[in-house]
């Protein structure tokens, strides 16, 4: 476990210069965010049940994940680095490395949602923090 965190201390202490600021001011879904810049965001390489899930585990599994967001998203600024999957889409939903900055850390948001059980590692041809997904 202190093998993880400080792999994930070293790699979020050399975010790339793209990092942008936002503050997340509306929750859409369990994976989708909405933004002061009027952005729709989602954690990248994260799956996550949609709350419209016919599936009943799904849905709650969604909802859990709704409410986590609800608590420790909304209103929040936060830093991000777009994710560049090599693929294009006609979506609006920006995929991104979700970052919450502290005084003395960073906590990788896709890593917390994953460690927290609400989805699952979605592997994909950006692999900048694949090794910290992998392993939460």
């Amino acid at each position: 476990m202190h093998y993880l965190r400080i792999c994930l201390l070293l790699l979020v202490l050399q975010i790339p210069l793209q990092a942008q600021k936002i503050q997340i001011t509306r929750i859409l879904d369990s994976n989708r965010f909405f933004t002061s810049d009027s952005q729709t965001i989602s954690l990248a390489n994260v799956a996550i049940p949609s709350q419209e899930s016919v599936d009943t585990l799904q849905a709650m599994i969604a909802r859990r994940a709704v409410e986590l967001a609800q608590r420790k998203l909304k209103g929040y600024r936060f830093t991000y680095v777009a994710a560049h999957t090599g693929r294009k889409t006609g979506s609006s939903v920006k995929a991104v490395y979700l970052f919450k900055e502290f005084p003395l850390e960073k906590q990788f948001i896709n890593a917390f949602f994953l460690e927290q059980g609400l989805g699952t590692y979605m592997p994909s041809a950006d692999s900048a923090y694949a090794g910290l997904l992998k392993m939460a």
